[in-house]
């Protein structure tokens, strides 16, 4: 069998399960062949406004199937609900196990593709941080000595 790619945070959003447009079986060969650590749900993944009991082939069913088993492997999973998921926003705040139910989740991560950031990326992460509650206090000189170390960010 073939290594899975191991990845800290995947997110997936519009899927609609439960719909002829639904691309079930791409969805499933795509998360067998990956280890996230931690999965987001973003949002219609089921698509309650078009279920029907009529139409809700096996290939969906492996997809909730394959999450269920992803879960017991200790993969945390943040279903977050959207505009077609309003029948699950009562129950926003369930936590079993690795799954969560939320209305929203903020995720912040910065993305470094070179070493050199231009003002103009400076501007924005600062834009950025201040937006947030958080002030750029210090960019250590080594960052730019191409070593890679990272801003740090320091509530203020």
């Amino acid at each position: 069998m073939k290594e899975k790619r191991k990845v800290e945070l995947v997110v997936i959003s519009d899927v609609h399960l439960g719909t002829f447009g639904c691309h079930a079986k791409e969805l499933l060969h795509y998360l067998k062949s990956i280890d996230p650590q931690h999965l987001v749900l973003n949002g219609d993944i089921i698509d309650v406004w078009q279920f029907s009991k009529k139409y809700f082939p096996t290939a969906h069913m492996k997809v909730i199937r394959y999450l269920m088993k992803l879960i017991q492997k200790g993969t945390r999973v943040t279903y977050i609900t959207g505009n077609h998921d309003e029948a699950f926003r009562r129950f926003v705040g369930f936590e079993m196990g690795g799954f969560e139910l939320k209305n929203k989740l903020l995720l912040l991560f910065l993305i470094f593709q070179s070493l050199k950031i231009s003002s103009m990326h400076f501007k924005t992460m600062k834009f950025l941080s201040l937006m947030l509650g958080h002030r750029i206090c210090d960019l250590k000189a080594s960052f730019f000595k191409n070593q890679h170390v990272f801003p740090r960010f320091r509530k203020c």
